[in-house]
């Protein structure tokens, strides 16, 4: 994982190499903005469907993963949550 510290532009990007030679590569780049209240309101304004597009393209790849053959795994199954004295 390359992660430098931003300035103005941030430029992120994973990579897994799996024996094989299966990877998987994801990148983001954008420019530095404030998070206060004005700027998440207007990021939200702007893009609203993006939650489900960004749900829509997991679920799509993970179609495309069944089809080619990928064998689904089960969840674990979750604790029940400890209670706090």
């Amino acid at each position: 994982m390359s992660l430098p510290e931003p300035d103005g532009r941030l430029a992120l990007t994973i990579v897994l190499d799996r024996p094989g030679g299966h990877s998987f590569v994801a990148s983001v780049h954008g420019r530095r903005l404030p998070a206060d209240g004005p700027t998440l309101l207007r990021a939200a304004v702007r893009h609203p469907w993006s939650t489900m597009t960004v749900t829509a393209r997991i679920h799509w790849q993970g179609i495309k993963l069944y089809l080619r053959g990928l064998a689904i795994a089960p969840r674990p199954p979750h604790a029940p949550p400890k209670e706090v004295s």
